[in-house]
């Protein structure tokens, strides 16, 4: 990027697609793309595993120029919450010892928020407010009447941190609120009985049914009744992180979006190629990366919305019943959806009061992730099928096999990488603070105290903070020992590290500080997100 463009244009150029015919990041230069904030997301995620100050240097200079994006639609989100949401994320009182960055990107989230709640319920040409009860998505003329699409769920998150961020203040309740409705709306509206989304939903925007749907449809999958897998897998993150925000809040039984991101899961789960039998087309054993749409090769189902020929009339209400055919043949899988849904369902697992559920969706995302990374299916070739190789120049991405859209040729996508990246950090930040949980212990000897815990190594995405009171009373702490990533440890403690058997390290933290007593306690922080 440096020597194609240089400093500082460099820091406004984004790679958003894979270009098959070059075998290299298609860029955009300007700051209104939906996916330009997944790279600097990527370079935070970085900074948080290394430890290492230019990776933080360069996430920091990619994610400036989003603080005021020109976007004008309901992707706000998308943009805002994979760069200055993740830099918040990554910074706490010692990389950050006078708040400057946290307030900067504080202030973009809370921007970002006023401007997608300004679509709640948008006014109409004539300024009439049109009570859909979601937050549009796009501007006019396109797809209107009045389109809400499934993606829009992954956006919401930016109205529920700005109202966290800010101090839950009550004249910016108004945010949660909204979140909350759009998220309840899209269940009722986008969500069918059997788990499945619909991609896209009109909304009348004038006359007596206004607000109410005028159709639903899909823009990027088979038909209008398929259910396109990376909507469903944007539904699976989106609702999961609306539970998340939503359980916080003690006047809000969220349970209702919980039990909603189940059944998506479920629907996901099901219909993978491992095993989702009914489709011989496209059933192949240890594969669970799905198909760019669940139901290509069998055909459209039956549904109130049909309309192949797409000849629909909405004042007639005349049009409807003509689905598209079975394709019969393999469907083009998309990686991409695969990392979202893996992503989600880590998350999604420590939600779940059931143990089956909870083992069943971790074990998913699992199965998921060791697809990304190793599975070679039954045609010719040894190189995995969805991991770009260090030699395989015809893919400039991490993953590879990402579809846009039916019918549209693979590529590797900036957005498959991110959530990649975000999945593996939340995996290993899970594993890591279940063995530090379990393992941590304090001994008294002549010089002073260690502190030991055990973490599986080597959990570079957490930052570990280790910290100290002489009493509990004044409620203050004092970090004597802290590590971002794979750098060294630092603080006033000595820190030691040994390796067990399985993949674990124990650590030591030896505080040697002249006080009478003391109490320990350990903080981590991962750049992953997606906890409680």
């Amino acid at each position: 990027m440096n020597a194609t463009y240089g400093t500082p244009q460099m820091h406004s150029v984004y790679p958003v697609t894979g270009d098959p015919a070059t075998g290299r990041w298609a860029v955009v230069s300007n700051t209104r793309d939906w996916r330009n904030g997944f790279w600097p997301g990527i370079l935070w995620t970085l900074a948080q595993h290394t430890g290492d100050d230019l990776w933080r240097q360069h996430a920091t200079n990619w994610s400036n120029a989003l603080a005021t994006s020109a976007n004008l639609d309901h992707d706000i989100g998308f943009i805002t919450l994979a760069s200055l949401g993740k830099g918040w994320l990554y910074h706490d009182d010692l990389s950050d010892p006078d708040g400057t960055y946290r307030a900067f990107a504080k202030s973009a989230v809370t921007t970002a928020a006023a401007k997608l709640d300004s679509r709640f319920n948008q006014p109409n040409a004539d300024n009439i407010p049109i009570p859909a009860g979601l937050t549009r998505s796009w501007n006019p003329p396109f797809q209107s009447p009045y389109p809400v699409c499934v993606d829009n769920l992954m956006n919401l998150e930016v109205m529920f941190l700005a109202y966290e961020l800010n101090g839950r203040l009550p004249q910016q309740r108004v945010w949660f609120d909204h979140a909350l409705a759009h998220a309840r709306t899209s269940i009722a509206r986008h969500l069918r009985a059997d788990g499945g989304t619909y991609h896209v939903v009109r909304h009348f925007e004038s006359g007596p049914p206004v607000g109410g749907i005028e159709r639903k449809n899909t823009l990027q999958g088979y038909g209008d009744e398929t259910t396109w897998s990376r909507g469903q897998a944007w539904a699976i993150h989106g609702l999961t992180a609306a539970y998340r925000h939503a359980r916080r809040d003690p006047a809000t039984d969220a349970s209702d979006l919980l039990a909603a991101a189940r059944a998506a899961a479920g629907y996901f789960l099901d219909h993978l190629p491992h095993y989702f039998t009914a489709d011989a087309n496209n059933h192949r054993l240890g594969d669970f990366v799905p198909p760019c749409d669940f139901d290509a090769a069998l055909g459209e189902p039956i549904g109130p919305w049909n309309d192949a020929n797409d000849n629909y009339n909405p004042t007639t209400g005349s049009g409807l019943g003509d689905r598209r055919p079975a394709t019969s043949s393999f469907t083009p899988r998309d990686s991409s959806a695969a990392a979202i849904a893996a992503s989600a369902l880590i998350e999604l697992s420590g939600y779940m009061a059931s143990a089956a559920d909870r083992e069943r969706f971790l074990a998913a995302a699992e199965d998921i992730l060791v697809c990304l990374i190793t599975y070679d299916g039954p045609d010719a070739g040894t190189a995995p099928d969805y991991l770009c190789a260090a030699d395989d120049f015809s893919n400039p991405g991490i993953l590879k096999a990402g579809t846009v859209r039916w019918n549209e040729e693979s590529r590797s996508l900036i957005y498959g990488d991110y959530y990649f990246l975000e999945a593996l950090s939340r995996y290993e930040a899970l594993r890591a603070r279940e063995k530090l949980a379990a393992t941590q212990e304090a001994c008294r000897h002549e010089t002073g105290v260690d502190f030991t815990f055990e973490i599986s190594a080597p959990a570079p995405t957490l930052a570990f903070r280790v910290m100290k009171s002489p009493d509990l009373s004044d409620g203050s702490w004092a970090t004597v020992a802290a590590r971002t990533g794979s750098s060294p440890w630092g603080g006033s403690a000595s820190v030691s590290e040994e390796s067990l058997p399985g993949g674990t390290t124990r650590v030591r933290v030896t505080d040697t500080s002249p006080t009478p007593q003391g109490f320990f306690r350990i903080l981590t922080r991962s750049i992953g997100g997606g906890g409680p």
